[in-house]
């Protein structure tokens, strides 16, 4: 199982050269935020499935429901549902 990065890694490995202790913060923030949606979603996914297991697909159905609109945004990313 991979690791978790932490917020200030994600923005090194992004290319930044510095980075203040309020934009870590800030990503920190809204990658929590995001976590929590996309993990609600999935629940709900299985449960209109009939399921209380949560499955790989659930989630990545998730992802594809939340991040639907930065298709437009992050040309390269495609969903392999």
């Amino acid at each position: 199982m991979r690791r978790t990065l932490s917020a200030r890694r994600l923005l090194l490995e992004a290319g930044a050269k510095r980075i203040s202790p309020a934009a870590q913060a800030e990503l920190e923030r809204a990658l929590r935020e995001l976590e929590s949606k996309l993990a609600e979603e999935a629940v709900e996914a299985a449960a209109r499935s009939g399921r209380r297991t949560v499955r790989a697909e659930d989630v990545e159905r998730a992802a594809l429901k939340l991040l639907r609109g930065w298709r437009r945004v992050v040309k390269e990313w495609r969903p392999e549902l």
